[in-house]
């Protein structure tokens, strides 16, 4: 079970829906999982790391060594998703056992539709729109690379090196986790047979739910998270080992000898490009294996990360 789903408080409905969700934004399981009480956290972010010791003459002490740090607060969102079903609808599909059954793939296919929200979220969410900044807002000048790409259209994607470290370990508070609210619950409370209201605000007979949580990410060193932005279809502008390595190389030292606990997390558009990139290059000219890792580095393919992002400037 993922860290997201452990952190399930709803009995076995509900996490027997998220086990079958859990193919809808695979990243998200690879993230550390924090929860808080309330919602909002001051996380410290090192910037920089802690200075090398000097030599020492006798009598005569060294400056204190210690890495530098900004500090961040983070303040979570309201994850939502709402599942109605109409009562005609309900009583069209057989007895109690068949309706029961109707109702548990409509839950399902919410815990779906609410797993592809928060992935997207994850990278995408402002906090002017969704009260919380997704990865991409967190991304400052030294974590960000990018193709100078030509086209004014919005054709282009982005490629984000991520790092999770270990649970367990001191490296685990350098990176990127995902932040729930409200002691961390997915709620998912029972059935309510009271009917819903449809979009003109008009009562409607039959049974709804919602899925709702507060979520909202961090990280603990600035190069957690990294980008490469402006991945186009022109020839020269798309994925390659090549932007994988230029992003490899941005990594801290102490980063880059855990490239166990790193990943690419990229479209699948990125994927192919990579693929095609490794065909083109290879002795025999065969088709490349798909790719699954680049340089030690996990590939996870996303749908959460889109190929229509506006240019980067």
């Amino acid at each position: 079970m993922s860290a997201i789903h452990e952190k399930v408080k709803n009995g076995p409905q509900i996490e027997s829906i998220f086990g079958a969700a859990t193919n809808a934004a695979r990243e998200l399981d690879v993230f550390g999982v924090q929860t808080i009480t309330g919602n909002s956290l001051k996380r410290k972010i090192r910037t920089a790391g802690a200075s090398p010791s000097n030599n020492r003459t006798l009598y005569n002490g060294v400056d204190a060594s210690k890495g530098t740090y900004d500090y961040e607060v983070v303040s979570t969102g309201i994850s939502s998703t709402a599942i109605n079903i109409d009562k005609a609808d309900l009583s069209s599909v057989g007895d109690a056992t068949a309706q029961a059954d109707y109702m548990a793939s409509e839950l399902e296919g919410g815990a779906i539709e609410w797993r592809l929200g928060l992935g997207h979220d994850v990278f995408y969410a402002t906090l002017a729109d969704d009260g919380w900044d997704g990865l991409q807002a967190k991304v400052d000048a030294d974590s960000l690379k990018k193709l100078a790409s030509s086209a004014s259209t919005d054709i282009h994607s982005s490629i984000y090196l991520v790092y999770t470290g270990k649970n367990g370990t001191p490296a685990y508070q350098k990176g990127a986790r995902i932040i729930f609210g409200g002691g961390g619950e997915i709620s998912n409370p029972e059935w309510d047979t009271d009917g819903f209201t449809d979009s003109e605000g008009r009562k409607v007979p039959g049974v709804s739910t919602l899925i709702e949580a507060y979520p909202c990410v961090s990280r603990g060193d600035k190069k957690a998270v990294l980008r490469y932005a402006n991945i186009g279809t022109a020839a020269g502008k798309t994925a390659t080992d090549e932007i994988c390595a230029e992003l490899i190389d941005l990594l801290p030292g102490e980063i880059k000898a855990d490239l166990a606990n790193c990943y690419f997390m990229m479209s699948a558009r990125s994927v192919s490009q990579i693929r095609a990139s490794r065909q083109a290059t290879n002795q025999t000219g065969a088709p490349a294996p798909y790719p699954t890792e680049a340089f030690n580095v996990k590939i996870i393919e996303t749908s959460s990360i889109s190929d229509t992002e506006p240019k980067v400037s």
